[in-house]
């Protein structure tokens, strides 16, 4: 189960992702048709339940999105993408544009083993071996990948003022970008709260980056971080 601001997910033993709660940002993913500003009940969201498709096995909502993760590592978005928290690249200034009706791949050249969302931002946690499927076809577009021994890499996208993007600056991050500063180590789960980061080392080591009021990353600080 999982809940974003206003929605919640869950993922039945039949495989089924079920949906419900507030939809004005499309963030139940149950297709332009549905124009429903709420969803009372919960919902098969069907484009991630198709008999063919890989198996959900994560599923995570931000503030006016939603994320989920595959058995084959491969991530899904749908919902607001006003400051690139989906992943998918640069948009138009147009509500239109800005929000995705149904579940999209966001595209990774390398597997996912943990997702998490929060406010405007997402981020991931790559897989320490990778097994790749190629193609993809289940979603649009296809994904082609070639194996290769990989580590845990950290990936953070979406709203970046208070620099929880974590590579110094303070932009949005329209694409799933690299935490260069943990580049050289070895991730084992990333948590995304209000505008700050928080990720564990496999050797139980915490980085924290992003907003620091209230002293949210554990520094003797509130000052913010751009770098974790």
């Amino acid at each position: 189960i999982a809940c974003g601001g206003w929605h919640s997910m869950a993922i039945t033993d039949r495989k089924t992702v079920l949906v419900w709660g507030r939809n004005a940002e499309a963030q139940l993913g149950l297709g332009p048709t549905v124009r429903s500003p709420k969803i009372c009940m919960p919902t098969p969201l069907t484009a991630l339940s198709q008999p063919a498709a890989p198996r959900v096995i994560q599923i995570v909502g931000g503030l006016w999105h939603s994320l989920a993760l595959s058995e084959d590592g491969v991530m899904s978005g749908w919902g607001s993408h006003q400051s690139g928290q989906l992943g998918l690249g640069p948009v138009v200034n147009s509500t239109a544009h800005n929000t995705k009706h149904q579940p999209r791949q966001i595209p990774l050249n390398r597997l996912v083993k943990q997702i998490t969302a929060s406010g405007s931002n997402s981020a991931c946690v790559t897989r320490k071996y990778l097994s790749f499927s190629s193609p993809l076809s289940w979603c649009s577009p296809p994904l082609v990948c070639t194996a290769y021994p990989d580590k845990g890499y950290v990936y953070v996208w979406g709203l970046g003022f208070s620099g929880q993007i974590g590579n110094g600056d303070k932009e949005n991050a329209w694409v799933p970008t690299l935490v260069k500063p943990l580049e050289e180590l070895e991730a084992k789960q990333v948590a995304l709260g209000a505008n700050h980061v928080v990720v564990l080392l496999n050797s139980n080591k915490v980085f924290s980056f992003g907003a620091g009021l209230y002293g949210r990353l554990g520094i003797n600080s509130e000052n913010d971080q751009s770098i974790p």
